[in-house]
């Protein structure tokens, strides 16, 4: 069922999110996303080797090309893939950016503020404070 899934995946990357997204230089939420969930899996066993190394690359380099803009929570997500592609520096750099726009106080402790439209998916405060932590980890 995994396998079929990232089939099905990886036809919808093809079809919209390398001819729309990453050719109109947008959208780099749901590929930062994207390949942060396929560096989940440990071999391409799991996914059916439908995406490539070069599929995967090409994601984390479209993702890197943006990383100031993304919110804290995807920056987190951005590391860790960045992490497990071997990409040290790259991930310690974005990390240290999400450590920044953290705040701190006495009594709250560290913590991110509310973003602007904090009702999208990836300006969650809470889902970005467990997420840094887990980078941490």
């Amino acid at each position: 069922m995994v396998v079929r899934a990232w089939a099905y995946m990886h036809r919808h990357y093809i079809d919209e999110l390398v001819e729309l997204m990453m050719g109109l230089d947008c959208c780099w939420e749901t590929i930062t996303f994207l390949n942060y969930v396929l560096s989940n899996y440990p071999d391409e066993t799991w996914t059916g080797g439908v995406f490539t190394e070069d599929d995967r690359r090409r994601m984390l380099d479209f993702s890197f090309r943006h990383w100031k803009q993304h919110q804290p929570l995807l920056k987190g997500y951005l590391a860790l893939t960045l992490e497990r592609a071997g990409r040290h520096e790259d991930a310690r750099l974005v990390f240290d950016s999400v450590m920044d726009s953290s705040r701190t106080d006495q009594d709250l402790g560290t913590y991110w503020a509310p973003e602007d439209r904090a009702w999208l998916w990836y300006n969650d405060t809470i889902e970005t404070h467990a997420f840094a932590l887990r980078v941490l980890s």
